[in-house]
């Protein structure tokens, strides 16, 4: 298997339905569906002959994204707490 980098704010393209190609950035954020995905799953689920990354966001709007993570209403309840404490942990926020 081949291997990749992805950093934090990459753009890339997942194979999930319906079209089997959803890029996953800062297009929509949709905090209850957070996902998280091994090294090797995600690899595995990253489209084919898709580049890596396909684009990014820049610094500010990521923080956008990790700020409006942290004050969403929108997570899942059983991984609220877990993805909150991620999102503080990079935003170095205790």
């Amino acid at each position: 298997m081949s291997s990749i980098t992805i950093n934090l704010g990459d753009a890339f393209l997942l194979d999930t339905p319906p079209n089997k190609q959803h890029l996953y950035d800062e297009s929509v954020i949709a905090y209850r569906y957070a996902r998280e995905y091994d090294a090797s799953e995600l690899a595995k689920r990253i489209t084919s002959g898709s580049p890596i990354p396909k684009g990014y966001c820049s610094a500010t709007v990521l923080e956008q994204i990790q700020r409006g993570g942290l004050v969403s209403k929108r997570w899942v309840n059983e991984s609220r707490d877990k993805y909150k404490d991620a999102i503080k942990a990079c935003l170095e926020i205790s």
